[in-house]
């Protein structure tokens, strides 16, 4: 395995980190006493709520959809990427590689898709709400996947 690899390897588990951080986390979007998140929406005076269970907030279930799809594909790409390093024997054909850039361009493409998604809902609305760093996490994981894709590519 060749230094690019290894350093493609460390790109995409950063990546998926970072989104699995933003991923979480219910800072996407913010407003004085408000914070929504992809999951929960967040008032200072009351506390945490799901959003599926608030009536006043729609969270667009696409970007739910999309976000979960990125994380999914970018766990499958760290483990089939750490399954190559360590040289594990069934991992020594052409398919594993295929599979690992394949999935994390998906989580990276993906990724961006929901990100684009939920911050275009925000516009739709007209809201004065300000995208947060939960929100750019998920787009510099998502980036970071794509880089590490084309740096897995043989």
């Amino acid at each position: 395995m060749g230094f690019l690899t290894k350093i493609a390897i460390c790109i995409v588990v950063t990546g998926v980190a970072l989104h699995v951080i933003g991923f979480a986390t219910p800072h996407w979007q913010e407003l004085n006493n408000l914070r929504i998140g992809l999951w929960e929406i967040c008032y200072d005076t009351e506390g945490c709520r799901s959003v599926f269970n608030d009536s006043h907030i729609f969270v667009n279930r696409a970007a739910q959809t999309m976000e979960c799809l990125a994380l999914i594909c970018g766990v499958v790409c760290v483990v089939v990427s750490i399954m190559m390093s360590l040289q594990v024997e069934m991992t020594k054909g052409r398919c594993f590689k295929i599979v690992s850039v394949g999935t994390a361009f998906l989580a990276g493409i993906c990724g961006l898709i929901g990100a684009i998604i939920f911050g275009m809902e925000d516009n739709l609305k007209d809201n004065k709400n300000t995208l947060s760093w939960s929100f750019a996490t998920v787009i510099v994981g998502a980036i970071l996947n794509i880089v590490g894709g084309c740096l897995l590519i043989p």
